[in-house]
């Protein structure tokens, strides 16, 4: 009998040294392999004995762990993307830090922080999704809560250091008051939670496109990055323990989890090339693997999953059918999976039914149901015809901008806001900077009032309209 651990490792960012501690908790404790999930987690399968003691050294050493089944989830950036795909101009690998560093404490919901230029992490798979705006520091924030079939534009741009803290204050509203309608319950969230929000002035532009290659070893900029995928999704412990030894010796500092279950190291010198086709070759790991099979999400640890997957893989394979711009997500009654192709199964019944979304765009929310009550024997044929319809309709015009329209809650007190830097001056919370108590109109601010962000003056200000 086996049990599985997961282990969240926050914004799928680890070091080699951390990385190389959970391989040997693995290896001491006789567990099979190390696999990675579609939230950039870690899980560790081991003989159901040495469960409780492989815990307790996993959180002998501060990693945060529990069962498969366990009611956390791991937050998901786009971190891996940074330096290898294209990216918004303010965003950088220490923005994400930056925004993981006021958590203090682990969510239940999921959330997603990501750069809407890169198109490797989904943006959508999240319950929050906060996705860079225009603006630096400022975040969009889209909220599709557990049992609701729509997701929603929260009425303004979210600062940076606000993030962690309206995420703690919408969990702890939405598991204590089990909200029926988000526009409500985005007005129980009081201003002084996101005293430094600001006003939406443009969409949420979220690049289009085919999902990039993420394998290989791959030069960049006078280094080079490698893209590790497994088929089945395991990775051998040896093979880690080795890749963990040469990043040390390398000076690589981190290693980044995809969402795709695979590892990215950035920053290999051409001097250090030969170690990794060394150590890829001695583990025989291939790293050239089609985009065919690349690009499919899964269930975690689903074996029935990844039965299907490979079977459709290899039919495909054979008939020589063309995928590219195409991503496959495999979905049971309990899981929702990414993809603009869906097929969701019925195990008790051993029936599929096949979705695909609105435009075949994956960041659309909404499913439009194209075969259901099928064989398995006839998922590939039906696939196919789909994906000829996926091809044909690749002339219509295409909409960049993100799906939602930005709605904007009425303010029910006179809002002022400069416009310098446009920041918002909101009575019902004053401006600590200046000495301003809560509940000071506008009007009633000494001439010498200044904005506290760009020391613009008070006649810089102006009503906003509702």
């Amino acid at each position: 009998m086996e049990e599985v651990i997961r282990i969240l490792t926050i914004g799928g960012i680890i070091s080699p040294g951390e990385l190389e501690k959970i391989a040997l908790c693995a290896k001491g404790h006789k567990c099979s392999g190390i696999n990675f999930g579609s939230r950039q987690e870690i899980y560790l399968t081991c003989p159901v004995k040495e469960v409780d003691k492989l815990k307790d050294d996993l959180k002998s050493l501060s990693f945060l762990c529990e069962s498969s089944s366990g009611q956390h989830s791991n937050i998901v950036t786009s971190s891996a993307s940074v330096g290898l795909y294209p990216s918004t101009i303010w965003v950088t690998a220490d923005t994400f830090f930056d925004v993981l560093e006021e958590f203090d404490y682990q969510p239940k919901l999921k959330i997603n922080i990501t750069d809407p230029a890169q198109r490797l992490i989904p943006h959508f798979t999240g319950h929050l999704n906060f996705i860079a705006s225009h603006h630096r520091n400022y975040w969009f924030l889209y909220v599709r809560l557990p049992g609701f079939a729509q997701r929603e534009l929260w009425p303004a741009l979210i600062y940076i250091d606000d993030v962690a803290l309206l995420s703690k204050k919408i969990e702890e509203l939405y598991y204590k008051n089990k909200p029926a309608d988000l526009n409500e319950f985005f007005n129980m969230i009081t201003t002084d939670v996101i005293s430094n929000s600001r006003t939406i002035d443009g969409n949420c532009n979220i690049s289009k496109g085919s999902i990039p290659y993420y394998e290989g070893l791959n030069p960049m900029g006078g280094v080079y990055w490698l893209g590790i995928y497994r088929r089945n999704y395991e990775y051998p412990i040896e093979f880690i323990l080795d890749v963990c030894e040469i990043c040390n010796e390398s000076r690589i500092g981190k290693i980044n989890l995809t969402t795709w279950k695979s590892l990215l190291i950035k920053d290999i010198k051409d001097e250090e090339r030969i170690k990794w086709e060394v150590l890829l070759g001695k583990h025989g790991i291939n790293i050239r693997h089609s985009s065919l099979e690349l690009h499919w999400q899964l269930p975690d640890l689903n074996l029935k999953a990844l039965e299907l997957k490979n079977k459709l893989v290899d039919i495909f394979d054979r008939k020589d059918i063309r995928t590219y711009g195409i991503c496959f997500g495999i979905s049971t009654p309990e899981t929702i999976s990414y993809g603009n192709i869906i097929i969701r199964f019925n195990e008790s019944q051993n029936i599929y039914s096949i979705f695909h979304t609105e435009d075949f765009d994956p960041t659309n929310s909404e499913l439009i149901l194209f075969e259901e009550s099928i064989t398995e024997s006839e998922l590939a044929e039906e696939l196919q015809s789909l994906c000829l319809i996926f091809y044909s309709q690749l002339n219509k015009k295409k909409v960049d901008d993100a799906p939602l329209k930005p709605r904007m809650l009425k303010p029910e007190i006179d809002l002022f806001q400069c416009t310098i830097c446009f920041t918002i001056y909101n009575q019902t919370i004053g401006d600590i900077v200046a000495g301003i108590s809560p509940g000071v109109p506008f009007n009633l601010l000494p001439e010498t009032y200044c904005c506290p962000v760009c020391e613009g003056e008070k006649e810089s200000y102006i009503k906003m309209v509702s």
